[in-house]
């Protein structure tokens, strides 16, 4: 799907849970970058979902939090909040993240001080957060 600058024609009720169909145009619709010159730009903050989506897979796989990139999916979570907005971008990175990484992936929006009340895919409320990320997050891991 071409981005097109003006999605105003693009009516999306954001109160009814993403699927694989509504996705790009939801993104569309909550994509916000002003210093954006076209859809490679567009497409290069949407990979940032996979790049973090792949993080969490390496923290999953590993016994071990000293190797984990916590800075690196931190980064790429505020860039996906400042494009998409904190809920969108939350919504986006639930969707697309395997709910066996949910506990990772809501340390960081923890982390980050996300204000999310409710996610239409899931409730967030009841996943917790994964107590080891959070130590590795808060510097208090041994």
């Amino acid at each position: 799907m071409i981005v097109d600058a003006n999605t105003e024609h693009l009516m999306l009720d954001k109160s009814k849970p993403l699927t694989e169909n509504s996705f790009v145009e939801f993104c569309q619709v909550c994509y916000f970058n002003k210093e954006c010159s076209g859809k490679s730009e567009f497409v290069d903050d949407l990979k940032r979902v996979k790049y973090v989506k792949r993080l969490l897979q390496k923290i999953h796989k590993h016994k071990t939090f000293k190797s984990i990139r916590e800075r690196l999916i931190i980064n790429h979570i505020i860039i996906l909040r400042n494009v998409f907005g904190e809920e969108n971008a939350a919504r986006i990175l639930f969707f697309k993240v395997e709910p066996r990484l949910h506990s990772y992936l809501k340390s960081f929006t923890v982390f980050l001080e996300f204000k999310i009340n409710k996610l239409p895919e899931f409730n967030y409320k009841e996943v917790n957060t994964d107590p080891r990320v959070d130590k590795k997050l808060t510097g208090t891991e041994k």
